[in-house]
């Protein structure tokens, strides 16, 4: 499990990047993701290379299944990489009007507040529903005139970047400033 408690707020405000104290488990973690998807990529990319392009089954299998392995195998390692970049909500509110916000959308929409100091809060999701211990984590830093986030995976073993849920996340908070400032 990460210890998300262990943030280092203002350095990761200054860095865009989210900064936490990190254990040789999870350097191992994010190693292992790039070599085991990057081998698949790699290992697509010479069967790609190796086919005779003959019989229709393997044209087909040239034209669907080898891109979308490729593509899906390259995002997991961009996800990977780019997992604690903060995303930048900006808005027209102070730091207090931002947190109220959000903590009621944390309570709206099924997340549980796990950490929350003044202007950070790490928010958790189980993602299997009825299992604590897989949950996706929201790490949201609030300063004035802006939330920044991003969503991590926080598993007892592999943590696989998030694939779409961090693009949720963001809509959700969108979606609710912009009804924040109509009203």
């Amino acid at each position: 499990m990460r210890r998300v408690t262990t943030i280092q707020v203002q350095e990761s405000i200054d860095n865009q990047r989210l900064i936490l104290d990190e254990s040789w488990q999870e350097e191992f973690d994010r190693l292992f993701i790039y070599f085991i998807f990057g081998a698949i990529v790699l290992y697509t990319l010479y069967e790609i290379s190796t086919l005779s392009f003959k019989s229709a089954n393997e044209k087909f299998i040239l034209i669907t299944i080898f891109p979308a392995i490729i593509t899906f195998g390259t995002y997991v390692i961009y996800r990977k990489f780019t997992e604690k970049k903060l995303s930048k909500i900006e808005n027209a509110f102070d730091k207090t009007k931002n947190r109220e916000i959000l903590l009621d959308f944390a309570a709206n929409s099924g997340y549980k507040i796990y950490h929350k100091s003044k202007y950070c809060c790490v928010l958790n999701k189980s993602s299997l529903g009825y299992n604590t211990t897989y949950v996706k984590s929201a790490v949201v830093i609030i300063t004035n005139n802006a939330i920044l986030f991003t969503v991590i995976q926080d598993k007892p073993k592999l943590n696989m970047p998030t694939l779409i849920t961090h693009l949720l996340f963001e809509y959700g908070l969108k979606k609710l400033f912009n009804q924040q400032l109509t009203l």
